[in-house]
């Protein structure tokens, strides 16, 4: 009913691949006319839809009338106008995510290129999952330079079981080195952004005792 999808706050779809991309597209395009306002937390995990579905998605997160700020599309292969999209939408000032899960979707190093971008200009994103996916070590350092220079924000990054990083034969023991320097650098930047979140929470708690 019209009243109830006013107030839902929540919505699991995952698992059920029948609904593929005309649902989706659907379930996007009434969030993006503003008919949930309330839904904070949508799940779509393995679903099955594609491409169509996730650019119009990514339309929706983009709008003004999009309240959602958890986001699970795991398990679905979105192809590359897919991804793309959503990487343009998650890099939108008006994008409310805080918490976007996307494993086991095939993202690889050109994905993790867009992603790296979308982090430069998103500054509400917390935590991103990204396992299961085929990153590789050229995905993860630029992945991990966009954090360093330009992100100020994310706090938790999912790299597990990432193809690309299993290292073995002659030059191991380097390539290795390259990995553990990169994510050391990515842990100690999560580290810094969860310490400036925090200043950043203890001012406005301050401001807002001293007001009242």
């Amino acid at each position: 009913q019209g009243g109830d999808l006013l107030r839902l706050k929540q919505l699991d779809l995952s698992g059920n691949t029948a609904i593929c991309d005309a649902g989706v597209v659907a379930l996007a395009s009434s969030i993006e006319v503003g008919a949930a306002p309330a839904l904070k937390w949508l799940s779509l995990a393995h679903l099955g839809f594609g491409s169509d579905g996730a650019k119009a998605l990514a339309l929706s997160l983009g709008s003004a009338s999009c309240a959602v700020e958890t986001l699970v599309l795991s398990r679905n292969r979105v192809g590359v106008a897919g991804k793309s999209a959503v990487a343009e939408a998650l890099g939108q000032q008006s994008c409310s995510l805080t918490d976007l899960q996307m494993s086991r979707m095939q993202w690889d190093c050109d994905g993790a290129a867009l992603l790296a971008k979308a982090l430069g200009l998103n500054s509400r994103l917390l935590s991103l999952d990204l396992g299961g996916n085929a990153l590789g070590l050229k995905g993860i350092c630029t992945l991990g330079w966009a954090l360093s220079e330009s992100n100020q924000t994310l706090t938790s990054l999912q790299l597990w079981n990432n193809s690309g990083l299993n290292i073995s034969g002659s030059g191991a023991g380097e390539e290795q080195s390259d990995i553990d320097e990169v994510l050391q650098t990515i842990s100690h930047t999560l580290q810094d952004n969860v310490s400036q979140l925090t200043k950043v929470t203890l001012l406005l708690v301050w401001l807002f005792s001293s007001v009242g």
